[in-house]
């Protein structure tokens, strides 16, 4: 799985969302092309469901602004998703992989994105975290890890 085709395939299926709230949008890898053996499947729908969280949230902010980081380490990719949205208190950080949970009222999902990401990312023996601040943004940070080539 190219890490990079995954992230720019997410991005691209979100482009008029992100276009139409001019969200400022980077991406940063430490490597040209981030190469890994993992579920391709799993690992969308986990990174999808954050950038989806992302968009949603940092659209509420004045100069909406989301950076997508990944790096590979001997054992393992770090995939972080930071946007500059409303944050979440340390109550909602919580809650928020339980099923069904919406932080805030301007939520418009159905509660299970980040759920779901946390799902997919454990079927891969990887960890999701977020660290986030009220009225700043926050951050998740995805653990995944690396199978060698076979």
């Amino acid at each position: 799985m190219v890490v990079d085709h995954v992230v720019a395939e997410i991005i691209g299926n979100h482009r008029s969302v992100i276009d139409a709230h001019k969200i400022s949008l980077t991406t940063h890898a430490n490597d040209t092309q981030t190469v890994i053996r993992t579920n391709r499947e799993l690992i969308m729908i986990a990174i999808e469901c954050v950038i989806e969280n992302a968009i949603q949230f940092s659209r509420q902010s004045s100069q909406p602004s989301i950076s997508i980081d990944w790096s590979r380490s001997p054992s393992s990719l770090r995939l972080t998703v930071r946007d500059n949205g409303i944050g979440m208190t340390d109550d909602v950080i919580q809650k928020i992989f339980d099923p069904f949970f919406r932080g805030v009222d301007i939520s418009t999902g159905n509660g299970l994105g980040l759920y779901m990401a946390k799902k997919a990312i454990g079927k891969v023996q990887g960890t999701i975290n977020v660290v986030s601040t009220p009225g700043k943004g926050s951050t998740f940070a995805m653990e995944i890890p690396v199978h060698p080539a076979r």
